[in-house]
């Protein structure tokens, strides 16, 4: 009694149409160097060592 099952199909839900903000876009295009501009020796040293223990995590687990 081995029964196949049929698939169902379902009606995709449409996602509103989103529009970006300009000045977002723009200050992402600049990448990483305002905000390094802004930031201490120390902010930079301690955002540089989460991202050291995040990769090294990845590895082990």
């Amino acid at each position: 009694m081995t029964e196949q099952l049929q698939p169902i199909a379902l009606p995709l839900l449409a996602m509103p149409a989103r529009k970006k903000n300009r000045r977002v876009v723009a200050l992402g295009r600049n990448g990483g160097e305002p905000r390094l501009e802004t930031m201490t020796s120390e902010e930079w040293r301690d955002i540089a060592r989460k991202a050291a223990r995040a990769r090294w995590a990845k590895k082990k687990g």
